[in-house]
Protein backbone atom coordinates (compact mmCIF):
# COMPACT_ATOMS: atom_id res chain seq x y z
CA UNK A 1 0.00 0.00 0.00
CA UNK A 2 1.17 3.65 -1.30
CA UNK A 3 2.32 6.07 1.86
CA UNK A 4 -0.10 8.92 1.86
CA UNK A 5 1.69 12.07 0.73
CA UNK A 6 0.71 15.96 0.85
CA UNK A 7 1.36 19.39 -1.22
CA UNK A 8 1.84 22.61 0.57
CA UNK A 9 1.17 25.37 -2.22
CA UNK A 10 0.56 29.18 -1.41
CA UNK A 11 -0.88 31.34 -3.83
CA UNK A 12 -0.89 35.30 -3.54
CA UNK A 13 -2.30 38.49 -5.89
CA UNK A 14 0.41 38.30 -8.70
CA UNK A 15 0.48 34.59 -9.26
CA UNK A 16 -1.06 33.88 -12.96
CA UNK A 17 -3.91 31.21 -13.23
CA UNK A 18 -2.39 29.75 -16.14
CA UNK A 19 1.01 28.95 -14.45
CA UNK A 20 -1.06 27.62 -11.40
CA UNK A 21 -3.22 25.73 -13.46
CA UNK A 22 0.22 23.97 -14.89
CA UNK A 23 1.38 23.75 -11.71
CA UNK A 24 -1.59 21.79 -10.71
CA UNK A 25 -1.84 19.41 -13.81
CA UNK A 26 1.63 18.41 -12.43
CA UNK A 27 0.80 16.94 -9.33
CA UNK A 28 -2.56 15.38 -10.73
CA UNK A 29 -0.15 13.92 -13.61
CA UNK A 30 2.15 12.26 -10.76
CA UNK A 31 2.73 8.83 -11.95
CA UNK A 32 2.12 7.77 -8.10
CA UNK A 33 -1.19 8.28 -8.70
CA UNK A 34 -3.32 11.44 -7.89
CA UNK A 35 -5.92 8.70 -5.56
CA UNK A 36 -2.47 9.15 -3.39
CA UNK A 37 -1.90 12.97 -2.85
CA UNK A 38 -3.50 15.75 -0.79
CA UNK A 39 -2.85 19.06 -2.34
CA UNK A 40 -3.21 21.86 0.84
CA UNK A 41 -3.44 25.47 -0.85
CA UNK A 42 -3.26 28.61 0.92
CA UNK A 43 -4.49 31.71 -0.12
CA UNK A 44 -2.38 34.71 1.49
CA UNK A 45 -4.45 37.69 0.45
CA UNK A 46 -6.61 38.72 -2.18
CA UNK A 47 -5.84 36.93 -5.64
CA UNK A 48 -7.69 37.82 -9.59
CA UNK A 49 -10.65 36.65 -10.18
CA UNK A 50 -9.77 34.64 -13.40
CA UNK A 51 -7.43 32.71 -10.55
CA UNK A 52 -10.28 32.60 -8.42
CA UNK A 53 -12.99 31.28 -10.89
CA UNK A 54 -10.11 28.56 -11.44
CA UNK A 55 -10.16 27.37 -7.62
CA UNK A 56 -13.86 27.64 -6.90
CA UNK A 57 -14.16 25.42 -10.28
CA UNK A 58 -11.94 22.49 -9.00
CA UNK A 59 -12.54 22.80 -5.57
CA UNK A 60 -12.35 18.61 -5.64
CA UNK A 61 -8.64 18.78 -6.40
CA UNK A 62 -7.82 20.42 -2.76
CA UNK A 63 -7.99 18.38 -0.04
CA UNK A 64 -8.30 21.94 2.31
CA UNK A 65 -7.69 25.31 1.64
CA UNK A 66 -7.05 28.12 4.14
CA UNK A 67 -7.25 31.99 3.32
CA UNK A 68 -5.45 34.93 4.66
CA UNK A 69 -7.50 38.12 4.70
CA UNK A 70 -4.48 39.79 3.86
CA UNK A 71 -1.07 38.99 2.51
CA UNK A 72 0.79 37.89 5.69
CA UNK A 73 3.81 36.18 3.72
CA UNK A 74 4.85 32.55 2.60
CA UNK A 75 6.21 31.51 6.11
CA UNK A 76 2.73 32.34 7.87
CA UNK A 77 0.79 30.75 5.34
CA UNK A 78 3.05 28.00 5.17
CA UNK A 79 2.77 26.76 8.96
CA UNK A 80 -1.00 27.56 8.91
CA UNK A 81 -1.15 24.48 6.05
CA UNK A 82 1.29 22.31 8.05
CA UNK A 83 -1.28 22.90 10.96
CA UNK A 84 -4.00 21.88 8.71
CA UNK A 85 -2.43 18.13 7.92
CA UNK A 86 -3.98 14.96 8.16
CA UNK A 87 -2.66 11.35 8.29
CA UNK A 88 0.25 12.14 5.10
CA UNK A 89 3.64 10.50 5.86
CA UNK A 90 5.59 12.83 3.60
CA UNK A 91 5.18 16.07 2.51
CA UNK A 92 6.42 17.93 -0.61
CA UNK A 93 6.60 21.48 -1.19
CA UNK A 94 6.67 23.89 -4.81
CA UNK A 95 5.30 27.18 -6.02
CA UNK A 96 2.55 28.06 -8.19
CA UNK A 97 4.56 28.92 -10.91
CA UNK A 98 6.56 25.45 -11.03
CA UNK A 99 6.32 22.11 -12.66
CA UNK A 100 6.55 18.86 -10.96
CA UNK A 101 8.34 15.92 -13.11
CA UNK A 102 6.13 13.53 -13.57
CA UNK A 103 8.21 11.05 -11.51
CA UNK A 104 9.08 13.57 -8.89
CA UNK A 105 6.93 11.92 -6.04
CA UNK A 106 7.48 8.34 -6.79
CA UNK A 107 11.29 8.84 -7.44
CA UNK A 108 11.11 11.07 -3.82
CA UNK A 109 9.89 8.02 -1.94
CA UNK A 110 12.11 5.51 -3.26
CA UNK A 111 14.60 7.83 -2.40
CA UNK A 112 13.40 7.54 1.64
CA UNK A 113 12.64 3.92 1.06
CA UNK A 114 16.49 3.31 1.02
CA UNK A 115 17.38 5.15 4.12
CA UNK A 116 14.87 5.00 7.34
CA UNK A 117 16.92 8.02 9.09
CA UNK A 118 16.22 10.80 5.98
CA UNK A 119 13.97 13.40 7.14
CA UNK A 120 14.08 15.99 4.26
CA UNK A 121 15.11 15.73 0.36
CA UNK A 122 15.41 17.99 -2.03
CA UNK A 123 16.58 17.80 -5.53
CA UNK A 124 18.22 19.65 -8.62
CA UNK A 125 15.89 21.50 -10.90
CA UNK A 126 15.87 22.72 -13.86
CA UNK A 127 15.35 26.54 -14.35
CA UNK A 128 12.39 27.65 -16.92
CA UNK A 129 11.54 30.99 -18.73
CA UNK A 130 8.16 32.23 -18.66
CA UNK A 131 7.45 30.45 -21.98
CA UNK A 132 8.54 27.42 -20.53
CA UNK A 133 12.15 27.06 -22.00
CA UNK A 134 14.45 25.27 -20.04
CA UNK A 135 17.59 28.09 -19.25
CA UNK A 136 19.69 26.25 -16.76
CA UNK A 137 20.40 22.80 -14.84
CA UNK A 138 20.69 24.00 -10.94
CA UNK A 139 22.54 21.14 -9.54
CA UNK A 140 22.77 20.99 -6.06
CA UNK A 141 24.88 19.08 -3.19
CA UNK A 142 23.79 15.39 -2.01
CA UNK A 143 26.60 14.30 0.85
CA UNK A 144 26.24 15.75 3.99
CA UNK A 145 29.32 17.17 4.40
CA UNK A 146 29.33 19.14 0.98
CA UNK A 147 25.36 20.28 2.12
CA UNK A 148 26.83 21.68 5.48
CA UNK A 149 29.95 23.22 3.39
CA UNK A 150 27.34 24.40 0.75
CA UNK A 151 25.13 26.06 3.86
CA UNK A 152 27.42 28.51 4.44
CA UNK A 153 26.96 30.61 2.09
CA UNK A 154 24.29 29.83 0.25
CA UNK A 155 21.09 27.85 0.37
CA UNK A 156 21.61 23.76 0.35
CA UNK A 157 18.35 23.43 -0.83
CA UNK A 158 16.25 24.10 -3.63
CA UNK A 159 12.70 25.19 -1.31
CA UNK A 160 10.07 24.04 -4.05
CA UNK A 161 11.79 20.87 -4.91
CA UNK A 162 11.87 19.46 -0.87
CA UNK A 163 10.00 16.40 0.41
CA UNK A 164 10.13 15.49 4.05
CA UNK A 165 9.05 13.22 6.86
CA UNK A 166 5.82 14.87 8.50
CA UNK A 167 7.55 14.66 12.23
CA UNK A 168 10.28 17.04 10.56
CA UNK A 169 8.29 20.00 12.06
CA UNK A 170 7.86 18.31 15.39
CA UNK A 171 11.81 17.69 15.36
CA UNK A 172 12.83 21.26 14.17
CA UNK A 173 9.95 22.97 14.44
CA UNK A 174 7.75 25.38 11.83
CA UNK A 175 9.30 28.44 10.02
CA UNK A 176 9.94 31.76 11.73
CA UNK A 177 7.43 33.65 10.62
CA UNK A 178 9.91 36.72 12.09
CA UNK A 179 12.01 35.92 9.46
CA UNK A 180 10.67 38.35 6.13
CA UNK A 181 12.53 36.33 3.73
CA UNK A 182 14.80 33.36 3.38
CA UNK A 183 12.86 31.72 6.24
CA UNK A 184 13.63 27.93 4.42
CA UNK A 185 17.39 28.97 4.55
CA UNK A 186 16.87 29.38 8.33
CA UNK A 187 14.72 26.04 8.93
CA UNK A 188 16.91 24.00 6.93
CA UNK A 189 19.81 25.24 8.79
CA UNK A 190 18.19 24.67 12.26
CA UNK A 191 17.63 21.12 11.35
CA UNK A 192 21.62 20.91 9.58
CA UNK A 193 22.54 21.95 13.57
CA UNK A 194 20.48 19.56 14.69
CA UNK A 195 22.48 17.38 12.74
CA UNK A 196 19.09 15.56 11.26
CA UNK A 197 20.26 13.23 8.30
CA UNK A 198 19.09 16.08 5.34
CA UNK A 199 20.14 14.66 1.20
CA UNK A 200 19.23 16.09 -2.44
CA UNK A 201 18.23 13.55 -4.93
CA UNK A 202 20.77 13.97 -7.61
CA UNK A 203 18.78 14.80 -10.58
CA UNK A 204 15.71 17.35 -11.19
CA UNK A 205 12.79 16.92 -10.03
CA UNK A 206 11.47 19.97 -10.75
CA UNK A 207 11.18 22.48 -13.22
CA UNK A 208 11.45 25.92 -11.46
CA UNK A 209 9.97 28.87 -13.19
CA UNK A 210 11.85 32.07 -13.23
CA UNK A 211 9.51 34.94 -14.13
CA UNK A 212 10.64 38.67 -15.18
CA UNK A 213 10.67 40.04 -11.79
CA UNK A 214 12.49 36.95 -10.15
CA UNK A 215 15.97 38.51 -9.47
CA UNK A 216 14.55 41.74 -8.12
CA UNK A 217 12.94 40.04 -5.49
CA UNK A 218 16.12 37.51 -5.01
CA UNK A 219 18.04 40.61 -4.82
CA UNK A 220 15.98 43.03 -2.45
CA UNK A 221 17.68 44.40 0.16
CA UNK A 222 15.39 42.72 2.73
CA UNK A 223 16.79 39.30 1.34
CA UNK A 224 20.06 40.06 1.30
CA UNK A 225 20.19 40.91 4.50
CA UNK A 226 18.42 37.69 5.69
CA UNK A 227 20.88 35.49 3.50
CA UNK A 228 23.59 37.22 5.52
CA UNK A 229 22.66 36.87 8.71
CA UNK A 230 21.88 33.05 8.34
CA UNK A 231 25.16 32.59 6.26
CA UNK A 232 26.93 34.12 9.08
CA UNK A 233 25.32 32.24 12.03
CA UNK A 234 26.06 28.88 9.88
CA UNK A 235 29.58 30.01 9.63
CA UNK A 236 30.19 30.35 13.54
CA UNK A 237 28.53 27.33 13.94
CA UNK A 238 29.66 25.32 11.43
CA UNK A 239 33.34 26.83 10.82
CA UNK A 240 34.56 26.56 7.14
CA UNK A 241 36.13 30.18 7.72
CA UNK A 242 37.59 30.08 3.71
CA UNK A 243 33.66 30.20 2.59
CA UNK A 244 33.70 33.75 4.30
CA UNK A 245 34.56 35.30 0.47
CA UNK A 246 32.03 33.64 -0.86
CA UNK A 247 29.83 34.98 1.77
CA UNK A 248 30.91 38.58 1.10
CA UNK A 249 30.70 38.14 -2.86
CA UNK A 250 26.99 37.07 -2.85
CA UNK A 251 25.72 40.03 -0.62
CA UNK A 252 28.07 42.30 -2.86
CA UNK A 253 26.23 41.15 -5.80
CA UNK A 254 22.57 41.04 -4.39
CA UNK A 255 23.52 45.01 -3.62
CA UNK A 256 24.29 45.61 -7.66
CA UNK A 257 22.10 47.47 -9.74
CA UNK A 258 19.29 45.24 -11.54
CA UNK A 259 20.86 45.25 -14.80
CA UNK A 260 24.08 44.25 -13.25
CA UNK A 261 23.04 41.91 -11.09
CA UNK A 262 21.03 40.08 -13.95
CA UNK A 263 23.91 40.33 -16.38
CA UNK A 264 25.63 38.70 -13.94
CA UNK A 265 23.18 35.86 -13.08
CA UNK A 266 22.92 35.20 -16.73
CA UNK A 267 26.29 34.88 -17.27
CA UNK A 268 26.39 32.24 -14.37
CA UNK A 269 23.12 30.66 -16.26
CA UNK A 270 25.14 30.43 -19.70
CA UNK A 271 27.94 28.63 -18.25
CA UNK A 272 25.23 25.84 -16.88
CA UNK A 273 23.17 25.82 -20.41
CA UNK A 274 25.55 23.32 -21.67
CA UNK A 275 24.96 20.84 -18.53
CA UNK A 276 21.22 20.83 -19.41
Amino acid sequence: MKERVAFLISIYGQDRRDFFEMAIDSIVSQSYGFENIDIYLGIDGAIDDDLRQYIDDNRDLFTKIVENSSNRGLAFTLNRLIDELGDEKFIFRMDADDICRKDRVAKSIEFFDRDDTLMMAGSDLLEIDSSGTVVRYKKMPNDTESIIKYSIARNPFNHPTVCLRKDFFDIVGKYDETILKSQDYELWSRALKMNLNCSNIPEPLLYFRITDDYMNKRNSLTNSLSELKISWNNLRHFGYYGQLPKIVAKFIMRLLPPSLGNMAYDIIRDKKRKNI
